[in-house]
């Protein structure tokens, strides 16, 4: 299974090196439960990525550039949304399974 890092943003990359940072400073329970939230995050914001790509635009109403900005910032506060109320439950496997290992 190859995976396409290219549609990483910066700051989905920024998430990623933080949550390597905190991995090897701490392991406190809190900061694996916050490391777990962020990459369920990221996981969400590239779900919702890809779900946007396969609607077609039909160019009656577009907003160019500035549209795709607002969408993508849209779509990051979303994915933290989803992420922090807990309802997609990805977060809670991943730290109930790494806890076990730490």
């Amino acid at each position: 299974m190859n995976i396409d890092f290219s549609s990483l943003q910066n700051n989905d990359i920024t998430k990623m090196d933080n949550l390597k940072d905190r991995f090897t400073r701490d392991n406190s329970d809190e900061k694996l439960k916050k490391s777990c939230q962020d990459f369920e995050s990221i996981f969400v914001n590239q779900l919702m990525k890809s779900m946007r790509s396969t609607v077609q635009k039909t160019g009656f109403i577009s907003g160019g550039r500035g549209e795709e900005i607002f969408q993508s910032m849209l779509d990051e506060e979303y994915s933290n949304e989803i992420s922090k109320s807990g309802k997609m439950g990805l977060a809670e496997i991943m730290f109930k399974e790494l806890s076990k290992k730490l």
